[in-house]
């Protein structure tokens, strides 16, 4: 039979869920690429990503946002642990220098604790964070896919062949 890689698996299909919910997200509060170009906030914001002001561009960028800050963070796990000694891994090193500067610590001290905050649950009530009653129904739609890919995902697992005694996890 086929061999998979379970984190490739669902991965590509957590991405595809994502990928929809922000498709009908930004479909609710833009209709053309123009509209993204006229929201002069975003446009400032896209800019400085680097982003084109057009609609595919906007939804690709999200959808990358929306899977790395869950399920990507989900992966790979906390950090912090490993930043603690400026000698052993540092944000940036210059030529020369043994350990990381006062100033680059203390900057990656500043990201991970304002990152390190619980954020909401995906499960959670989000929908009240959305501007329009379409943007509503489009993050109650992805909550409804995700509960069933879990359970797709929980049957795939349950067949799947656990090398090295390791589990699998949940993408959230």
């Amino acid at each position: 039979g086929r061999r998979s890689f379970p984190f490739a698996q669902d991965g590509l299909d957590y991405w595809n869920l994502t990928a929809t919910m922000v498709s009908d997200y930004v479909a609710a509060n833009y209709a053309t690429d123009s509209s993204v170009r006229d929201d002069v906030d975003l446009r400032s914001f896209l800019n400085s990503m680097h982003v084109q002001a057009t609609i595919p561009e906007l939804e690709q960028f999200l959808t990358q946002f929306c899977v790395t800050v869950t399920a990507v963070h989900n992966h790979v796990g906390k950090i912090a642990e490993y930043l603690k000694n400026p000698a052993f891994m540092a944000p940036k090193w210059f030529d020369g220098d043994r350990q990381a500067s006062i100033q680059s610590s203390l900057q990656l001290g500043a990201v991970i604790s304002l990152t390190g905050f619980p954020q909401p649950p995906i499960f959670d009530d989000i929908q009240r964070y959305a501007l329009n009653e379409k943007s509503r129904e489009a993050l109650g739609q992805w909550q409804k896919d995700l509960k069933a890919f879990e359970t797709r995902v929980e049957a795939r697992n349950a067949e799947r062949v656990r090398r090295f005694g390791q589990g699998f996890f949940s993408f959230y």
